[in-house]
């Protein structure tokens, strides 16, 4: 069982943390409370954090996507047993919109590289790490590519701001494409990169400063939104009851 802590001792353990990562993914919608809960349990390691079950079907997903890219054999089996019922059904699903997506324009992609992982080094004791789940070159351009596993394409502004914090992350990325595999059928969507990184180094900057404020005593705030739901520390603030009560986004 998760031990409630409040603000205050939680500042105070977030103080002893030597260096703060920051996911390219929590800029976007920052939630000080979050970065706060993984910071500290990433050092002291006293939070119980079960992953929400369409967060562990988005997981396998990209592994068995990843392991697709790489030339690796996919067990579906494996995963059949890892998830029960409808939810294999759902996995299965989206993991064949994702083989449709790849067959539809295997010739036009090279240079494949899955599950890219780096990290930057961006203020004295904060590190900005991000993995990006394809960057290959499509159409003589080098392009990164975000799989979304949702049936909703209402975040546009929210993957094309995530995919620019790759683009900041990443050398020469020229093209971004949001590639929705939860919806009946794969939807690929070309998002404006520059736009995306511009919005992204904004916000970075005022998430800087946010974790400053926090540093020095400042309220530890919730973010509440619908990524809340699915939080692996939702059950120790109120942001997914906020959402189960229709008042968030």
């Amino acid at each position: 069982m998760n031990k409630i802590i409040d603000d205050k001792e939680l500042v105070d353990m977030l103080k002893q943390v030597d260096e703060f990562t920051l996911h390219v993914t929590e800029v976007i919608g920052f939630c000080p409370k979050e970065f706060v809960y993984r910071n500290v349990d990433n050092k002291f390691g006293i939070f119980n954090a079960p992953r929400h079950i369409s967060s562990k079907i988005g997981t396998y997903v990209h592994k068995a996507i990843s392991d697709f890219l790489r030339g690796k054999q996919v067990d579906l089996k494996k995963y059949e047993k890892l998830l029960d019922g409808d939810y294999y059904i759902e996995f299965d699903r989206i993991y064949n919109n994702f083989l449709a997506w790849y067959y539809t324009y295997k010739n036009k992609l090279s240079g494949i590289k899955s599950e890219i992982s780096t990290s930057k080094k961006i203020s004295d004791k904060v590190t900005l790490v991000g993995t990006a789940d394809l960057i290959a070159s499509f159409e003589m351009h080098s392009a990164v590519f975000d799989f979304k596993t949702s049936k909703s394409t209402r975040y546009i502004k929210k993957y094309e701001e995530q995919m620019g914090g790759y683009a900041f992350m990443f050398d020469n990325i020229q093209r971004g494409y949001a590639v929705i595999l939860g919806t009946d059928d794969f939807n690929m969507i070309e998002i404006n990169i520059n736009r995306g990184r511009s919005a992204f180094v904004a916000k970075l900057e005022k998430v800087l400063d946010e974790i400053e404020y926090i540093i020095n005593g400042g309220n530890i705030d919730t973010s509440v939104s619908f990524i809340c739901g699915m939080c692996n520390y939702r059950g120790l603030c109120d942001g997914a009851k906020i959402i189960r009560e229709g008042d968030g986004e």
